[in-house]
């Protein structure tokens, strides 16, 4: 039987877990009242070290994962770090069972987007593409903000196709990328959005299974 319900530890095991992790670098002289929560607002709990217990837990999901889907886990096991893995148990409030049913779809969605992709044929038809849904900047990743956070910006003024397929490829890209340039112990987005031309009367039928 799974565990369907959280761990009734899990409130203990996150304490113990935020209770040590060294303290979290942030920008001198800022004034008090921009003081922002670390865990909130800079990183999740699975940045830093991990309490026994967390990691115990982590442990189990990646090997329910792996009587899931073990092809999945071999294509993916670089990306599937204890920080990763810690995110789906979060999400699921430690459901073992819920967070290792989402990390098996988030791996076959990885296996159709490929947000890792590198450009080794600039001619590639997915390099064509994505120099296109780039052209315009409606996407881009700009760097990170005082707080060393990723920066991602959509601009919806600058929608310049209607390929939904290398639309969602190109965010899936920009979003992985996003991951590789968070500073040192940031795992949070910042998300600036210019909807000046969004119309719910024009965007035309939208479902979230297409990302």
């Amino acid at each position: 039987m799974g565990d369907a319900a959280p761990s009734p530890d899990a409130e203990a095991d996150r304490s113990v877990f935020l209770a040590s992790l060294p303290p979290l670098a942030l920008p001198a002289g800022l004034p008090e009242q921009d003081a922002v929560h670390v865990e909130t607002h800079l990183r999740g709990p699975g940045v830093g070290p991990m309490a026994p217990e967390l990691q115990a837990q982590v442990d189990c999901l990646r090997r329910a994962v792996r009587r899931q889907d073990p092809g999945g886990c071999a294509r993916h096991a670089a990306w599937m770090t204890d920080q990763r893995l810690t995110c789906f148990l979060v999400a699921r409030k430690f459901s073992r069972d819920a967070a290792a049913s989402l990390l098996a779809s988030t791996l076959a969605w990885r296996d159709v987007r490929n947000p890792t992709w590198v450009c080794d044929d600039p001619t590639a038809a997915r390099s064509v593409a994505f120099e296109r849904e780039n052209a315009t900047g409606k996407i881009r990743v700009p760097g990170v903000d005082r707080w060393g956070r990723a920066v991602l910006c959509f601009d919806n003024s600058c929608q310049n196709t209607n390929d939904r397929t290398g639309q969602m490829e190109f965010l899936a890209y920009s979003l992985a990328l996003c991951g590789r340039t968070h500073r040192p112990g940031r795992d949070k987005l910042v998300v600036v959005m210019n909807l000046e031309k969004f119309s719910y009367v024009e965007r035309g039928r939208c479902s979230c299974s297409c990302y």
